[in-house]
């Protein structure tokens, strides 16, 4: 799905107040972003799609979201506590970040810190 790009996963739920308000923000974030280097997608705890599907398209909101309907993979697997939770994931795989609890998404300051973590990847690697 992301491969060769940043993954900024977000976990969320129609439930969560904080993850109800940041997302029409992570939405307009994904609009800032180039979509070849940087990958959102949201995963919904939420065990309703219909429930799911009409928040999104009520506020908007276009990019990518998956189900996590037991919260099974999120809780068991990944041990999330907090929502909405965010993990960024780098274009090698590797976990670079986690934020626990909302925020905006579309400031000027996300916007650098996250080509900031990109730039990571831009630069050739020394031969030691």
């Amino acid at each position: 799905m992301a491969s060769g790009r940043l993954l900024v996963l977000n976990f969320w739920a129609t439930w969560c107040p904080p993850c109800r308000h940041e997302m029409p923000s992570l939405d307009r974030l994904s609009h800032l972003l180039d979509s070849d280097r940087v990958a959102i997608v949201g995963i919904s705890m939420d065990s309703d799609d219909h429930l799911v599907r009409e928040f999104l398209l009520e506020r908007k909101i276009f990019f990518r979201n998956l189900m996590d309907r037991d919260m099974t993979q999120t809780t068991a697997r990944i041990g999330i506590r907090v929502f909405p939770s965010t993990f960024y994931v780098g274009p090698d795989g590797k976990l670079l970040k986690v934020d626990e609890g909302g925020k905006v998404w579309d400031t000027p300051e996300v916007v650098r810190e996250i080509k900031s973590l990109l730039a990571a990847y831009d630069k050739p690697l020394k031969n030691k």
